[in-house]
């Protein structure tokens, strides 16, 4: 596993970002340099956030995008995020860009209260998810490792719809790493 993120590190064209001690860290470095008129050139169908929303400077970057976008979705990715920033001012980031869908865990959903939005996707691991108050069972898989598996299913929904979430999540949850096949 070491070896194989070496590699992918070598080979991927922008390191990920870290700390000076080396955690990775969740704000993408580019984002930091990203001009409005960039991000207007940039988005096509719309954009999907979270840690984004958490903290200056990358929140600017965020709600300018959200600002322009025709369409906009969060992920509400972390408790620890989402009261970093406080819970109250949290909220009023997501009533100032209006997402039509919010995805979150139970803690999360619980932790920031009701929303604001066309659709609401919590999560529920491998107890599958609850889409606008309907729940979906999560597709049977042989877990190796949940990384990357909400991501995943946030993809597949907001490509397709919560039947390619699910599938997405499932082939996710069958592979080591966040890249499932």
């Amino acid at each position: 596993a070491v070896a194989a993120r070496r590699s992918l590190r070598r080979s991927s064209p922008t390191p990920a970002p870290r700390s000076p001690t080396g955690a990775l860290l969740p704000y993408p470095s580019s984002a930091l340099r990203c001009e409005v008129q960039q991000i207007s050139q940039k988005i096509h169908r719309g954009v999907h956030g979270g840690y984004s929303l958490a903290r200056p400077p990358i929140r600017e970057t965020a709600l300018a995008a959200a600002a322009l976008a025709p369409r906009v979705s969060v992920d509400l990715s972390s408790t620890a995020a989402i009261e970093a920033a406080g819970v109250d001012e949290f909220r009023r980031l997501l009533e100032r860009i209006r997402p039509q869908a919010v995805f979150a865990n139970e803690e999360e959903a619980q932790l920031v209260g009701a929303i604001e939005t066309e659709t609401l996707v919590v999560k529920r691991g491998a107890g599958g998810v609850v889409v606008a108050g309907r729940e979906l069972e999560a597709r049977p898989a042989e877990v190796v490792d949940t990384t990357g598996a909400g991501d995943a299913f946030a993809a597949g929904f907001l490509l397709g719809g919560p039947e390619l979430g699910l599938d997405a999540a499932a082939r996710c949850v069958a592979t080591m790493g966040a890249f499932p096949p």
